[in-house]
């Protein structure tokens, strides 16, 4: 492979994890909980600021049977992906905000530092394989979440 190649490679994989990233957000601020196994591996770990531990997709998926909050908002920035071979980390920040259904004025926000770590299925597509969420400063009850 030449440098431009592998070069051209690197942008593409990093772009495909930004996406992916962006994906993730929308897919749970749309409601689309389902839409959650074409991005997630079946075995996939959350960490929820050492608080919520939730292991595989089905119980991820089984999170939207059952939604606590009116609308959410998970706004990313700074990604920055980090490619090894077929598996990748994904640093960002994020700012959410969880409102409460019926009373749009009471809401539950929080900022953040994800750690995403990645990996590459069979048909160079990629899955997200451990979200590790840290809590920076938060605004508002939480209890909704942890119900």
């Amino acid at each position: 492979m030449t440098s431009s190649s592998a070069h051209h490679e690197a942008l593409v994989d990093k772009d495909a994890l930004r996406e992916l990233i962006s994906r993730f957000g929308f897919t749970v601020d749309s409601g689309n909980y389902t839409g959650l196994y074409s991005l997630l591996s079946e075995e996939v770990v959350m960490e929820i600021d050492e608080r919520m531990v939730i292991h595989g997709v089905e119980n991820l998926v089984r999170m939207g049977d059952k939604p606590v909050w009116g609308a959410t908002q998970h706004l990313y920035t700074d990604v920055v992906p980090d490619v090894a071979g077929n598996r990748a980390t994904i640093l960002a920040n994020l700012v959410a905000i969880h409102v409460q259904k019926g009373k749009p004025s009471e809401h539950y926000d929080f900022g953040a530092r994800y750690k995403f770590e990645a990996e590459r299925a069979d048909d160079g597509s990629w899955w997200l394989s451990r979200i590790v969420i840290t809590k920076l400063w938060e605004s508002g009850n939480d209890q909704q979440m942890f119900e």
